[in-house]
């Protein structure tokens, strides 16, 4: 991956990144195509179970998950989330605990550019971590001579993983410096506000070549899933000669949905619908409302922000007003503020609002799934 102008010219397809990455970034036509490794999610409580299939580490996009089984279930599809220069998408199942027995189970199935994998999740019993067994082989490409323009080092900083939250395995967060031409010399610093003795020692790991002759190196801190949830902040500073000394923060975001007041509505015009997005770190974020499931026009909303919090510790704040009729808020519609941020695991939140609930719902996965985080000493 390289940031590059699309006006220049160079050995790359250029394209736009995801919605929630602000920037572009050009591919190299020649990448090989990787095929995901699929991973069982399971979480139970004593009033429903939730079953969920990730697939990791794949590149390029897309892949189509689908569930040939569990049609009495609720699915909830989250979209490809960018890590270094692979992919991770997930998909969950939620259904009453009542259905689930010894002997059930229910069937993921993945598709890659016609490559099909597929995972069988019981609906009891031990997780088990899942590899194909022959891992498909994709057809090869000449390999162009790389433009030596086209990589300039880059820190990347990376939120816990989905898996790690999910299954309550402990939390990492991973800093990496790439696209280096020598990758000794490296050094990570990290600060964690408030400070916790918990923390652990970062591990950092060896350089590594890519296709096109550079070097990458990461660091990795195994925090506590609680300090995540938490909202704490946590830096990395990175050194290198080929670079200024160069510092990444990132901290969970919280969401909060706002209905109209009572005086809006005693007056039975247009009401106020507000999304407040807080805490987070850095400061862009992606935002926009749904009514029902379609998207709302970006005129019919306001957009103020990010500006950074008064009382917070490097942490920003953005708000979006959505106005609709009185009479709409009346119907039984419903809306959604969907937010985009690199520090969620799966880049998205959701929350849903109507008149009659009075209060959002939440859908995130690592909101719904809160519970199996273990005790972090």
């Amino acid at each position: 991956m390289c940031a590059e102008s699309p006006d220049s010219f160079s050995p790359c397809l250029y394209f736009p990144l995801s919605q929630a990455i602000y920037g572009s970034a050009c591919v190299s036509v020649s990448d090989p195509k990787v095929a995901p490794t699929l991973f069982p999610l399971n979480s139970r409580d004593s009033d429903s179970i939730i079953i969920g299939c990730l697939a990791q580490s794949f590149f390029p996009e897309p892949v189509n998950m689908a569930w040939v089984n569990g049609s009495e279930g609720t699915v909830r599809n989250y979209p490809a989330a960018q890590i270094g220069n692979t992919y991770t998408q997930a998909t969950v199942l939620d259904f009453p605990a009542g259905q689930c027995t010894d002997t059930k189970s229910y069937q993921c199935q993945v598709d890659h550019y016609g490559i099909i994998a597929d995972l069988i999740i019981p609906c009891k019993g031990k997780r088990k971590k899942f590899k194909p067994s022959n891992p498909p082989i994709y057809p090869s490409c000449p390999t162009p001579a790389p433009s030596p323009n086209c990589k300039t080092p880059q820190v990347s900083l990376s939120p816990p993983s989905l898996e790690s939250l999910l299954l309550g395995t402990g939390a990492n967060l991973t800093c990496t410096l790439s696209g280096l031409k020598d990758g000794n010399g490296v050094k990570f610093t990290w600060e964690h506000t408030p400070a916790q003795s918990s923390t652990s020692k970062p591990i950092q790991g060896t350089p590594e070549k890519d296709s096109s002759g550079k070097y990458s190196v990461s660091s990795v801190l195994e925090i506590c899933a609680e300090d995540w949830t938490r909202g704490d902040n946590f830096s990395c500073t990175v050194s290198h000669c080929e670079i200024e000394n160069t510092t990444k923060t990132i901290s969970k975001l919280e969401v909060y949905l706002l209905p109209p007041s009572a005086d809006e509505l005693a007056l039975n015009e247009l009401v106020s619908i507000t999304c407040l997005v807080r805490g987070h770190s850095p400061p862009e974020a992606l935002v926009y409302w749904l009514k029902g499931s379609e998207r709302v026009p970006r005129e019919d909303y306001i957009i103020s922000g990010p500006y950074p919090e008064p009382k917070g510790n490097n942490t920003f704040i953005i708000s979006s007003i959505l106005q609709v009729s009185a009479s709409e808020w009346k119907a039984e519609n419903k809306y959604s503020c969907v937010v985009g941020h690199e520090a969620l695991p799966l880049n998205f939140t959701q929350q849903t609002i109507d008149r009659f609930s009075g209060k959002p719902t939440n859908v995130n996965v690592s909101v719904i799934l809160s519970d199996v985080y273990g005790t972090c000493y």
